[in-house]
């Protein structure tokens, strides 16, 4: 099976993203992915057994004790690795990315001392909204058509463990995500530093 640790925006800005890309759809043809799929993908791991799905699971278990809930906000737009010849196309995440980074590099960390590594592609703060399953596509006009895109702002609380149910097996790529695991974001967020204060006389 292939599994995904992902972090997923609520359904109200899911649906928001939605009516953008399908504004966009009408003026633009583009491979648009599933929403159900839709989320920021902070590792890849590949296809496991059964018994590398168990030390995933067991290992991930306190990775939420040191992530505080994350402000996030979808926008822009962004082609990869250029929108002549694009692989997929996606909005960007703005907001606690520095949180988000810092998450995406302790999975690999933390799974590695087990023998298992991870899909080679970087994390990249990126929500994938078209993607090419044989070959690349033209994502120009699709591209400009949510370039301007700016989405709620949400509290990422959770990420998510999944696994990937192909449609079918000429596009192992996409399909439908089951949960595995949920790990809650519940380390206390980072204090605000005080500017300023009181002078004493």
């Amino acid at each position: 099976m292939r599994l995904y640790a992902v972090i997923t925006p609520p359904p109200t800005v899911l649906d928001h993203l939605r009516a953008a890309v399908e504004g966009a759809g009408r003026h633009a043809e583009a491979p648009w992915t599933d929403p159900v799929t839709w989320g920021c993908m902070l590792a890849r791991f590949g296809s496991l057994g059964l018994h590398e799905l168990t030390v995933v699971k067991d290992t991930l278990t306190k990775i939420g004790t040191f992530c505080p809930p994350m402000s996030l906000r979808l926008t822009a737009a962004e082609a990869r690795p250029n929108p002549e010849q694009a692989e997929e196309l996606g909005v960007g995440i703005a907001g606690d990315t520095d949180a988000l980074w810092s998450l995406a590099r302790a999975i690999p960390s933390m799974v590695q001392p087990h023998g298992l590594f991870l899909d080679r592609r970087s994390f990249h703060p990126f929500l994938t909204v078209a993607q090419g399953t044989q070959k690349t596509f033209d994502a120009g006009k699709a591209l400009s058509a949510l370039s301007g895109y700016n989405g709620p702002e949400w509290t990422a609380t959770e990420m998510r463990l999944v696994r990937l149910i192909p449609h079918n097996v000429s596009q192992p790529g996409i399909g439908v995500y089951e949960d595995m695991a949920r790990y809650p974001f519940s380390a206390p967020p980072e204090p605000v530093a005080q500017t300023g204060g009181h002078q004493s006389t």
